[in-house]
């Protein structure tokens, strides 16, 4: 399932009437967020993931005793989607957390005070590692994971 996929499917069912089942469209956009490597991709994901929250958090179906969980639900779902937009293997790069957390505020989608933007600005400042060598160890810790060959393999490059 892709990012224009899910659209499709709201507009679908808010075509026929359907009720939106947005726990259903936020586990379909964590499973889709998990699978893309494209910038655009999360861009859009996070988007729909907004509008469908905001949707949600409007229409009044969410009991008053509930409205503070989902908003925390939501607010963990949102750094989620995010940290997973960062994350180079392992490791969250700084380049990218800044790069990302900056969309994010120019967009309208973050508080330029969020937790996520302030470790993004503190972090820029201190020395750390570039994508680059970011993928570097993660392609060394991915090769620490191979089976290493023995027997007659060893010799034989097997």
């Amino acid at each position: 399932m892709s990012a224009l996929d899910i659209i499709a499917r709201l507009q679908t069912d808010a075509a026929s009437g359907r009720e939106l089942d947005f726990k259903a469209i936020r586990e379909e956009i964590h499973e889709t967020s998990e699978r893309t490597d494209s910038a655009e991709e999360r861009v859009i994901l996070l988007q729909v993931f907004n509008a469908v929250m905001d949707m949600v958090e409007r229409s009044g179906n969410i009991l008053p005793g509930q409205l503070e969980t989902f908003q925390a639900t939501r607010a963990t779902d949102y750094n989620l989607l995010l940290m997973r937009e960062v994350l180079v293997g392992e490791n969250v790069s700084v380049e990218l957390l800044n790069a990302v957390t900056q969309r994010e505020v120019a967009a309208g989608r973050m508080a330029e005070d969020h937790s996520l933007r302030d470790l993004a600005l503190t972090s820029i400042k201190e020395p750390y590692q570039t994508v680059q060598q970011l993928m570097v160890i993660e392609q060394e810790r991915l090769a620490a994971l191979q089976p290493k060959p023995t027997g007659w393999r060893k010799w034989f490059g097997k």
